[in-house]
Protein backbone atom coordinates (compact mmCIF):
# COMPACT_ATOMS: atom_id res chain seq x y z
CA UNK A 1 0.00 0.00 0.00
CA UNK A 2 1.15 3.57 -1.40
CA UNK A 3 0.90 6.11 1.42
CA UNK A 4 0.48 9.69 -0.07
CA UNK A 5 0.98 12.90 1.98
CA UNK A 6 -1.24 15.71 1.48
CA UNK A 7 -1.98 19.16 3.21
CA UNK A 8 -4.56 19.49 5.58
CA UNK A 9 -4.66 23.44 4.91
CA UNK A 10 -5.65 25.44 2.08
CA UNK A 11 -3.06 27.76 -0.12
CA UNK A 12 -4.05 31.01 -1.37
CA UNK A 13 -1.79 32.94 -4.61
CA UNK A 14 -2.53 36.46 -4.33
CA UNK A 15 -0.66 39.62 -6.00
CA UNK A 16 0.45 42.58 -3.83
CA UNK A 17 0.02 46.18 -5.37
CA UNK A 18 3.88 46.24 -6.87
CA UNK A 19 2.71 43.25 -8.86
CA UNK A 20 4.82 40.14 -6.81
CA UNK A 21 2.76 37.09 -6.27
CA UNK A 22 2.81 35.62 -2.78
CA UNK A 23 1.52 32.56 -1.53
CA UNK A 24 -0.89 32.59 1.92
CA UNK A 25 -1.33 29.69 4.00
CA UNK A 26 -2.08 29.07 8.12
CA UNK A 27 1.19 30.16 9.99
CA UNK A 28 3.53 27.79 11.63
CA UNK A 29 2.98 28.36 15.00
CA UNK A 30 6.06 30.39 16.06
CA UNK A 31 5.13 32.69 13.35
CA UNK A 32 1.39 32.54 14.62
CA UNK A 33 2.77 33.54 18.43
CA UNK A 34 4.54 37.18 16.98
CA UNK A 35 1.09 37.77 14.61
CA UNK A 36 -0.97 36.96 17.92
CA UNK A 37 1.46 39.33 20.29
CA UNK A 38 1.08 41.96 17.31
CA UNK A 39 -2.47 41.58 17.29
CA UNK A 40 -3.35 41.80 21.32
CA UNK A 41 -1.76 45.25 20.53
CA UNK A 42 -5.02 46.18 19.16
CA UNK A 43 -6.68 47.07 22.44
CA UNK A 44 -3.37 50.05 22.78
CA UNK A 45 -4.92 51.81 19.58
CA UNK A 46 -6.36 55.03 20.58
CA UNK A 47 -6.42 56.15 16.99
CA UNK A 48 -7.04 54.35 13.33
CA UNK A 49 -3.34 55.28 12.09
CA UNK A 50 -2.26 52.96 14.82
CA UNK A 51 -5.03 50.12 13.82
CA UNK A 52 -3.36 50.68 10.59
CA UNK A 53 0.22 49.89 12.51
CA UNK A 54 -1.43 46.65 13.56
CA UNK A 55 -2.63 45.54 10.57
CA UNK A 56 0.66 45.93 8.61
CA UNK A 57 2.46 44.79 11.42
CA UNK A 58 0.38 41.56 11.70
CA UNK A 59 0.63 40.89 7.74
CA UNK A 60 4.13 42.05 7.65
CA UNK A 61 4.46 38.79 9.72
CA UNK A 62 2.29 36.28 8.04
CA UNK A 63 3.91 37.07 4.80
CA UNK A 64 7.77 37.33 5.81
CA UNK A 65 8.96 34.50 4.16
CA UNK A 66 7.59 35.58 0.94
CA UNK A 67 10.39 38.69 1.61
CA UNK A 68 13.45 36.72 3.06
CA UNK A 69 15.29 37.07 -0.37
CA UNK A 70 14.60 40.90 -0.59
CA UNK A 71 15.25 42.06 2.64
CA UNK A 72 18.59 41.03 5.16
CA UNK A 73 16.10 40.45 7.50
CA UNK A 74 12.19 41.03 8.16
CA UNK A 75 11.64 40.37 11.74
CA UNK A 76 13.49 42.58 14.15
CA UNK A 77 14.37 39.89 17.68
CA UNK A 78 11.81 42.14 19.59
CA UNK A 79 9.26 40.69 16.97
CA UNK A 80 8.31 43.87 14.95
CA UNK A 81 9.25 44.43 11.75
CA UNK A 82 12.41 45.96 10.61
CA UNK A 83 11.89 49.31 9.13
CA UNK A 84 12.53 48.81 5.30
CA UNK A 85 10.51 46.05 5.41
CA UNK A 86 7.49 47.81 7.03
CA UNK A 87 8.12 50.62 4.76
CA UNK A 88 8.04 48.43 1.89
CA UNK A 89 4.90 47.24 3.03
CA UNK A 90 3.03 49.94 3.76
CA UNK A 91 3.95 51.02 -0.09
CA UNK A 92 2.69 47.81 -1.54
CA UNK A 93 -0.54 46.73 0.79
CA UNK A 94 -4.30 48.12 0.70
CA UNK A 95 -6.57 47.06 3.24
CA UNK A 96 -8.52 44.70 1.03
CA UNK A 97 -5.32 42.66 0.79
CA UNK A 98 -4.47 42.62 4.63
CA UNK A 99 -7.43 41.54 5.74
CA UNK A 100 -7.12 38.70 3.05
CA UNK A 101 -3.49 38.03 4.51
CA UNK A 102 -4.98 38.09 8.25
CA UNK A 103 -7.98 35.56 7.53
CA UNK A 104 -5.97 32.93 5.41
CA UNK A 105 -3.06 33.22 7.33
CA UNK A 106 -4.57 33.87 11.14
CA UNK A 107 -7.93 33.20 10.86
CA UNK A 108 -8.94 36.55 11.88
CA UNK A 109 -12.26 37.27 9.80
CA UNK A 110 -11.89 41.09 9.96
CA UNK A 111 -14.71 41.57 7.23
CA UNK A 112 -17.32 39.57 9.23
CA UNK A 113 -20.05 41.48 9.59
CA UNK A 114 -20.63 40.04 13.24
CA UNK A 115 -16.89 41.24 14.07
CA UNK A 116 -17.77 44.41 12.70
CA UNK A 117 -21.16 45.04 15.17
CA UNK A 118 -19.31 43.46 17.95
CA UNK A 119 -16.50 46.39 17.78
CA UNK A 120 -19.21 48.84 17.31
CA UNK A 121 -20.78 47.81 20.31
CA UNK A 122 -18.09 47.95 22.20
CA UNK A 123 -16.79 51.18 21.30
CA UNK A 124 -20.91 52.53 22.02
CA UNK A 125 -20.47 50.82 25.25
CA UNK A 126 -16.94 52.45 26.01
CA UNK A 127 -18.19 56.14 25.02
CA UNK A 128 -15.65 55.93 22.44
CA UNK A 129 -18.26 56.66 19.42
Amino acid sequence: MIKIARTVFDEKEISLQDGKDVTLRPLPIALLKKAMNAWNKIGDAEEETAIFDVYVQCAGICISREFKDDFEKTIATDGTLTKDYREHLEDILDTPTIYEILEVCMGLKLNDPKLAEAVETALMEDGTT
